[in-house]
């Protein structure tokens, strides 16, 4: 499909400096684009070519206020331009209020409801949420095993 050949680095690092310049943080963009800020900050000093999903997410992220940089990214990247979808646009979900947070642990208990909360708020951030570790599966920790009082 593309290859490595058909991405400027120069490109990129101009377009997140003028995304700079307009107040969009590295740690902002980062987070837009999924990727944590030490892949972004490889972006803007043009030392690694940003992965098809990362950009697109950042490009959706800043298409309404700077479309042509939206653009500028997805294309210096070396991927096709496709202008984003009523879908793409469409705002996160919305957090989970601390009244339902709570109503997670009554429920589940706290280990339980803070696993599915980290979840969540992973997903809320548009971030995949990381294989073990916090929020990943343990033994004998699924919700078929879990016995409730009633």
């Amino acid at each position: 499909m593309h290859n490595h050949e058909d991405w400027s680095g120069t490109r990129i690092a101009a377009a997140l400096a003028r995304l700079a310049d307009a107040g969009y943080t590295q740690s902002r963009l980062a987070r837009m684009a999924g990727v944590n800020q030490s892949t972004a900050n490889r972006w803007a000093r043009a030392e690694r070519r940003p992965g098809y999903d990362a950009i697109r997410r950042l490009a959706v992220g800043v298409w309404q206020a700077y479309p042509d940089l939206a653009r500028e990214l997805v294309e210096a990247s070396g991927y096709a331009w496709v202008e984003p979808s009523e879908v793409d646009r469409s705002p996160p979900p919305p957090a989970l209020t601390e009244e339902t947070k709570q109503a997670m642990r009554e429920e589940l208990g706290d280990e339980m409801a803070a696993r599915l909360i980290a979840h969540a708020e992973h997903l809320a951030s548009g971030r995949t949420p990381p294989a073990g570790g916090e929020g990943g599966r343990r033994q004998g920790g699924g919700l078929a095993g879990r016995r409730t009082a009633g």
